[in-house]
C-alpha cells in the first residue's frame, strides 16, 4: 500500500519508533497509495499516542488535508469507529 516504517509505526501507535524514524529523516508528511499521511492513519487507527505526539511536534503542517478519498483526518477518525473523541480534541 505504499507504507513506509513510519507509516506502519504510526498505525500501530508506537510512538517511540515514530519519534525514533523521524529524528532519522522519514517525513510524517509522506502519502502513501491512498494519499495518507501518517497522522491520517494514526487518526484512523485509533492511535492517540502517536496524534499526540505528531500535533505537540507539529509535524504536520495541514491537519485539513484530505486522501484521495476525500477525507482528512478527523473524518478517517470517525470513520474508523475508534475512540475519536480525544482525536476530535486533538484536532479541533
Amino acid at each position: 500500500k505504499g507504507r513506509n516504517a513510519l507509516a506502519l509505526a504510526a498505525i500501530r501507535n508506537h510512538v517511540d519508533i515514530v519519534a525514533f524514524l523521524i529524528t532519522k529523516g522519514l517525513s510524517a508528511e509522506e502519502r502513501d497509495n491512498k494519499g495518507n499521511n501518517v497522522l491520517q492513519l494514526a487518526c484512523q487507527q485509533g492511535s492517540n499516542e502517536t496524534v499526540e505526539f505528531l500535533l505537540g511536534q507539529k509535524l504536520i503542517s495541514n491537519v485539513n488535508v484530505k486522501n484521495t478519498d476525500g477525507y482528512d483526518a478527523l473524518l478517517l477518525s470517525i470513520e474508523g469507529g475508534c475512540k475519536p473523541s480525544t482525536i476530535i480534541s486533538l484536532l479541533l
